[in-house]
C-alpha cells in the first residue's frame, strides 16, 4: 500500500527495521540520517500513520530513529517481523 502511494518510501521502508521503542509504540528504525530525515518528513509520516490506523483500526505511536553506527549495528535492533508472525510488507 506505501509504495503504490510513494514509491521511494517504500523502497526505504524495505530497508529498514520495525521494533517496539520504550513507550511501547512502534520504531522505524534505519541505517542513515538521510533515510530518517526521508521517512519522518510531514509528508511520509501522514502515509504511514494512515496505512497503520487502516490495517490495524487503531493509532499508534510511531517513531523514527538511526542507529548510531558506533555503538550498534542492525543485527542488534528488535525486529518485530521475527516476532509478530503478521505478514509486514510495504507493497
Amino acid at each position: 500500500q506505501i509504495s503504490k502511494k510513494a514509491p521511494a518510501l517504500g523502497l526505504t521502508l524495505n530497508n529498514a527495521t520495525l521494533s517496539i521503542d520504550d513507550n511501547k509504540g512502534l520504531m522505524i528504525v534505519v541505517e542513515d540520517s538521510f533515510a530518517k530525515d526521508h521517512v519522518s518528513s510531514e509528508k511520509n509520516m501522514k502515509i504511514i500513520n494512515e496505512t497503520i490506523t487502516k490495517m490495524l483500526h487503531k493509532t499508534v505511536e510511531i517513531d523514527v530513529r538511526c542507529i548510531d553506527k558506533d555503538k550498534e549495528s542492525m543485527k542488534d535492533v528488535v525486529d518485530l517481523t521475527k516476532i509478530v508472525k503478521v505478514p509486514i510488507q510495504y507493497e
